[in-house]
């Protein structure tokens, strides 16, 4: 199986999970912009390559935030929705304090193989775990800012949530990129680093903009319990 069918197929995977979140509940939804930050956070350490363009492989997760963050604004829950992210910042911390003492933990001889996984699972450098947590924060902020301030303008429903998530991707980018490896990696290898992340997930916004139209448009889609 190519490496295009399995990032692509995670990103179905993903929409369809917190599509699915919402028919259970406004709160189910809102877990699941954690959910999704914990799930990227730990895959993103895989690189792999789609359409000739090294990406990580979490950014086929990291597109279901947006979708959830929106689909709450446009529910008018949009504090729910800046709660729901703060929460996700919270989680990403607690990750990465129990990633390290998990680190510091003497394992029993019988289960080296097991300890050594986890270890590099957890093996994050301080950089690339802060990079990923102010990159986070300021592009979902960026993204409900711009989502709800669009609509409040009385913009289209896929106009203010294609906009929204283009920015909000292009900022969580560069921000990302730049704290992480701006200085430890050449010029050329960095400017390749952020420009084909801006290509990919760019491409990821307009999946996630086309299922939050198409699940807005189809109203006996969206039946969400309070």
């Amino acid at each position: 199986m190519s490496n295009e069918v399995i990032f692509f197929s995670i990103v179905a995977v993903d929409l369809a999970f917190v599509y699915l979140a919402s028919r259970l509940g406004i709160f189910v939804l809102a877990s699941t912009i954690p959910i999704n930050l914990l799930i990227t956070n730990f895959i993103s350490g895989k690189l792999i390559s789609v359409f000739e363009l090294t990406t990580t492989i979490g950014n086929a997760t990291f597109i279901g935030i947006y979708f959830a963050t929106d689909i709450l604004t446009e529910l008018k829950r949009k504090e729910l929705a800046k709660t729901s992210v703060n929460a996700g910042l919270l989680a990403l911390l607690l990750l990465y304090i129990v990633g390290i003492l998990v680190g510091i933990a003497q394992s029993v001889p019988n289960s080296e193989s097991v300890s050594k996984a986890l270890d590099v699972a957890f093996s994050s450098s301080n950089r690339i775990v802060i990079a990923s947590a102010v990159a986070y924060f300021i592009s979902s902020n960026v993204n409900l800012y711009l989502y709800s301030e669009l609509r409040s303008n009385n913009r289209s429903l896929v106009i203010s949530n294609a906009l929204a998530a283009y920015s909000a991707y292009l900022v969580d980018q560069v921000v990302f990129v730049g704290i992480a490896f701006l200085g430890s990696q050449s010029m050329s290898v960095f400017l390749e680093l952020l420009l084909t992340g801006i290509v990919i997930k760019t491409f990821c916004a307009s999946l996630e903009a086309a299922t939050f139209w198409r699940v807005f448009s189809v109203k006996t889609l969206l039946r969400i319990k309070e």
